[in-house]
Parts: structure tokens; sequence; C-alpha cells
């Protein structure tokens, strides 16, 4: 009997935060800030940027990937923290918000975060 393997997707991984800050940071001219990411279990999406503009301050929070539903494996956890640091970036420019969510601002950090993401990996296989 052939027992066939499964193509599951595995969980995404789960790089050291303080990594990423020490990487991308410098790279979006935002070394006057003080960021701190951090992993969360219960978080209402994969990731959320709280950003105080007067004190050059950001909190990135980043759901625990072990918890992540199986539909969100095609992501990682490198992309979210861009997504979110992208938030920090125009969070400087102090966007007035459209109720809960500003879609404008969410569509051009996504586009951001996977152009970044992208560029990366290239080279990439």
């Amino acid at each position: 009997m052939t027992v066939k393997k499964s193509k599951a997707t595995p969980a995404p991984d789960r790089p050291d935060l303080d990594a990423l800050i020490a990487e991308w940071q410098p790279r979006m001219k935002l070394g006057d800030w003080t960021i701190i990411a951090k992993y969360e279990t219960h978080l209402g999406s994969r990731g959320l940027a709280t950003v105080w503009i007067r004190r050059k301050h950001a909190l990135i929070q980043i759901h625990d990937p072990d918890r992540w539903e199986p539909s969100e494996f095609s992501d990682t956890v490198e992309r979210v923290f861009l997504h979110e640091l992208g938030h920090v970036q125009l969070g400087r420019l102090d966007l007035p918000a459209h109720g809960e969510v500003n879609i404008h601002e969410e569509q051009i950090v996504e586009a951001y975060a996977h152009a970044l993401y992208a560029t990366k990996y290239a080279s990439r296989p």
C-alpha cells in the first residue's frame, strides 16, 4: 500500500522580532524611533501597530504564528511585520482615519509590505 504524503503547508516560522527590528528599522529610516515588537497569543488580526507620533514610539504586535489558522499559513511573520512597520511610517504623516480602518492606508501598506518582502527574497529559488 502506498502512503500519500500530505501537501499541507507548514505553520509560519517564528523569527526573532528584535532581529527584524534591527534589520528593517534603519532601512525604513526610522532610526530615531523606539520600536518594540512582541508576539501576542490573543490578537484579533495577524498584526497590530500602535503609533505614538509625538514620542516617536511604536508597538508592533504579531499574533503568535502557532495560533494562526491554516488558511493564513501562506503568509509569513516577516511580511506581517513589514505591513505593521508600514503603518508606523504612515503614522508619521498623521493621516485622518475614516472609521475603524482606513482602507486606503491598508491598501498602501499591504502593497508596500509585499514589495519589500519580495525584493528581499527575489534571489531565492
